[in-house]
């Protein structure tokens, strides 16, 4: 848990370093209706698709003492449709940016604004993936590896 806790600090330490060094303030990357969607719409999915119960036990699966391999199996398999759910809400999006970025190819001052807004999408998701779904993936195949 500690160690899981460590890399999302450090990951975060990290992507602000990144942005601090770019020149450009954090607030400049806040884009709240596309983190609702790319982030929150595929967990809220999940939950009316899996139920409470489903999303409780591929959350609490990697750190209870004692599993069984049908629960991490199944935790496992949570985490695979989540990381495929948020890319597929991502490709909508960036879809329908770049839609509105070419709708305005005429005028040169809307092309930058539009592109930012179809390409911070996908940053959204990359960071969800590499702060949350990969490392609860990490976690549970080790699990897996050892009740093997």
């Amino acid at each position: 848990m500690v160690r899981y806790i460590f890399s999302l600090v450090c990951g975060m330490l990290s992507i602000t370093f990144i942005i601090l060094v770019a020149g450009q303030p954090l607030y400049m990357i806040w884009d709240f209706p596309s983190i609702i969607v790319a982030n929150i719409c595929p967990f809220v999915l999940m939950y009316i698709l899996n139920g409470n119960n489903a999303l409780k036990m591929a959350f609490c699966a990697p750190f209870k003492k004692e599993n069984d391999k049908e629960s991490l199996l199944n935790a496992n398999e949570y985490f695979k449709t989540l990381n495929k759910l948020t890319w597929r809400f991502v490709i909508a999006l960036f879809i329908i940016g770049i839609m509105g970025m070419l709708r305005n190819i005429e005028d040169k001052a809307a092309i930058g604004p539009n592109l930012s807004m179809a390409l911070v999408i996908i940053v959204y998701a990359a960071l969800e993936n590499v702060l949350l779904i990969i490392p609860f993936e990490i976690l549970i195949n080790k699990k897996l590896k050892k009740i093997k």
